[in-house]
């Protein structure tokens, strides 16, 4: 899930790690989203192939997860 926050914070011009611009993508409702075991919401201008890495990153069970 860590890496799937990153990227969305990449994609929407994170200023630094802890704080996302951008009221589409804020980072405290992205935590507490994760936090509460919620799929966060994906930003609708990233690529197909950016929505379908971000949906595997964060699909709550660990065991379903993508893992390195």
């Amino acid at each position: 899930m860590c890496i799937g926050y990153m990227v969305i914070g990449l994609h929407c011009g994170s200023n630094d790690y802890g704080e996302i611009a951008m009221d589409t993508c804020d980072g405290d409702e992205l935590r507490d989203k994760l936090l509460r075991g919620e799929s966060p919401n994906i930003p609708e201008d990233m690529s197909k192939l950016g929505k379908s890495f971000l949906k595997e990153c964060f699909v709550i069970d660990p065991n379903k997860r993508w893992n390195a």
